[in-house]
């Protein structure tokens, strides 16, 4: 199968993954250098009959120059514009798809932090509208990446050329299950097997989840109303979508005050742009009193700085060793991919969907439940090879769900 063949195979997949209809409009958000590949959705979206198709692209370049040169006053400065498109996307139910796959890795990796952590918080509170909606499924939305040289290079290793990119390509094939004949049927069989599994778990009305392995040792407590849910969202409609490809979790929202113990970070994450290897953190009463990171530690310090409810977790979800991801056996540098590979946990903003009647309370009211607000939301990879998951119930019943990084069936 050629390369291009496996992006119109991609490019159907995507829009299958919002269910774009007639009549509907359509936003990318990426980075330039997808913008070939961004005409081609647009043209296969007004094939399927879209009204409209809008990017943006943001460029990563730009943001550099602008910590590195722009006055101290400005770093906070968002255009009016930007909270008033994005809330045209909510209120005209667009749908959204977010093209990730950077044109370089390691472009914020020499910025300043406190002066990225201030343009970065600005646009985190700008953006919170946009983020309630998209937590809440308001519209319906998927995040998909594709290849580039240096990110090819990054993950494949050798020169950041087209045969890096191929290489990638190929690699991503099975996990994105373009080698089937139909991959948006492929998909949505998946997406059922793990709504399946996400019934289960919120059937058993876990109370508190143990986590252990190697360096984590980590109870987290859930709300009475905390639901799992997994292989995919539902709008307020009833229409459903599926917002990650690849998705190999199932997640639910934990209680932001019961979260005790120490947790290991098993895979590199991007925060702020900037890469944390070898990461730990330990809670008491759910926050964060302590941290560490072999390196990237300062960027750890200014994420919490932005917003101090980033200390919490807002989301654990449960992925085993029969990820494909994880049989790659390979690090990504994306959390799109690496998060589908291990049991991982999110700092920040909490999942509303994930609460059962969340949808009537007000944020006031949702925080006093348990659940996490914040303007930050970053995922952190937990598990592995070796992990141990043992559920508890409000009833006292002790359930082993994880042994050695495989679920127990």
């Amino acid at each position: 199968m050629t390369i291009e063949t496996l992006r119109h195979k991609y490019i159907d997949l995507m829009l299958s993954a919002v269910d774009l209809r007639p009549g509907q409009n359509l936003a990318i958000r990426t980075e330039p250098v997808h913008w070939p590949l961004c005409n081609q959705i647009a043209e296969a979206a007004y094939r399927r009959g879209a009204r409209y198709v809008h990017v943006l692209a943001d460029h990563p370049g730009l943001h550099k120059v602008r910590v590195e040169n722009a006055g101290e006053d400005a770093l906070g400065y968002v255009p009016t514009f930007l909270p008033e498109t994005y809330r045209c996307f909510v209120e005209e139910e667009w749908a959204v798809i977010a093209l990730v796959g950077p044109e370089d890795p390691d472009i914020h990796e020499a910025l300043d932090p406190v002066r990225n952590a201030q343009v970065g918080k600005a646009h985190a509170e700008t953006m919170r509208e946009f983020r309630d909606a998209m937590q809440t499924n308001r519209f319906a939305w998927v995040v998909a990446a594709a290849p580039t040289p240096k990110w090819a290079a990054k993950v494949i290793g050798g020169p950041a050329d087209s045969s890096a990119v191929d290489r990638l390509w190929r690699l991503m094939t099975p996990i994105l299950r373009l080698d089937e004949d139909e991959p948006d049927k492929a998909w949505f069989e998946h997406a059922e097997l793990l709504k399946a599994r996400a019934r289960r778990l919120t059937d058993l009305a876990i109370s508190r989840l143990h986590f252990q392995s190697d360096g984590t040792d980590l109870s987290v407590g859930l709300l009475p109303q905390s639901v799992w849910i997994g292989g995919g969202s539902e709008k307020p409609d009833g229409r459903s979508f599926v917002p990650n490809i690849p998705t190999e979790e199932v997640f639910t929202t934990p209680h932001r005050l019961a979260v005790e113990g120490k947790a290991r970070v098993t895979r590199p994450v991007l925060v702020l742009g900037r890469m944390v290897n070898g990461a730990w953190f330990e809670f008491s009463e759910g926050r964060v009193v302590d941290f560490g990171a072999e390196r990237g530690v300062e960027a750890l310090q200014q994420y919490f700085a932005i917003d101090e409810n980033a200390r919490r977790l807002g989301e654990i979800a449960l992925v085993d060793s029969t990820s494909p991801v994880f049989e790659s056996n390979t690090v990504f540098y994306n959390i799109l991919y690496d998060e589908n590979a291990a049991c991982h946990m999110a700092l920040g903003s909490s999942y509303p969907s994930c609460v059962d009647g969340a949808e009537s309370l007000t944020s006031e009211e949702y925080i006093e439940l348990g659940g996490n607000r914040a303007n930050l939301h970053t995922d952190f990879m937990i598990g592995g090879g070796d992990i141990s998951v043992t559920a508890y119930t409000g009833a006292g019943e002790r359930i082993e769900l994880i042994r050695d990084g495989r679920f127990v069936d």
